[in-house]
């Protein structure tokens, strides 16, 4: 069991048996077709190289490296480690019936960019008194350093500066339906990313809420 790459196209809600509202985003899977094989006896681990989507601009050498596993294109090329590689073959896609024997995920994705924020946006900072004297100052951070001693500001001091656009991971995203005929996948609450950008589902690698026994 390996990972698959898949395509955020948005968010919506579905009802439980309750009657109660669950937020949940759409994940479109498309065929994720292998493009090589990695040994250990020819790269030192052994792996599966997929490629998904489409895109129009190739370079040459992609070109050429796709054309030897029958692939007319990609939009990204991602690898997924594997115990072996004697069940995989090239230009094949991927499996994806174990997404409908699982109960969550972990999803990697990059975030929306926020640009340039302040303390209070980027860490949660609280603000200062609206009134009693305070001129100007009511979302600054406040005093970021010391005196003569040490005479510096500390390196990872929390600041202002760009927010998001980082490659995340949240973990145990609970699986609400995978509909394998029109390949959607319907995980619950939100992942990272704007609709229309890839996404790396993996199995979760730790189930909330399950205990060990003995």
């Amino acid at each position: 069991m390996h990972g698959i790459i898949g395509k955020k196209e948005g968010q919506t809600r579905c009802f439980n048996s309750d009657g109660s509202a669950c937020a949940v985003t759409l994940v479109s899977i498309s065929p994720n077709f292998i493009t090589q094989l990695k040994t250990m006896e020819t790269d030192g681990y052994s792996a599966i190289q997929v490629a998904v989507g489409s895109n129009k601009n190739l370079t040459k050498p992609l070109v050429g490296h796709l054309k030897k596993a029958k692939v007319a294109s990609s939009r990204l090329i991602k690898e997924f480690r594997v115990d072996s590689t004697k069940n995989y073959q090239l230009g094949e896609p991927t499996a994806t019936d174990w997404l409908s024997k699982i109960k969550s995920v972990d999803v990697i994705g990059t975030n929306k960019g926020k640009g340039f924020a302040g303390v209070v946006k980027r860490h949660n900072f609280k603000t200062q008194d609206a009134s009693h004297g305070n001129s100007l100052a009511h979302r600054a951070p406040g005093s970021i350093g010391h005196c003569q001693d040490p005479g510096k500001v500390f390196k990872g001091k929390k600041m202002a500066g760009r927010m998001g656009g980082k490659r995340v991971t949240q973990k145990n995203v609970s699986i609400i339906e995978f509909n394998a005929e029109k390949g959607v996948l319907v995980l619950k609450g939100s992942i990272p990313g704007a609709p229309g950008q890839f996404v790396i589902i993996n199995p979760s690698l730790k189930t909330k809420g399950v205990k060990d026994e003995g």
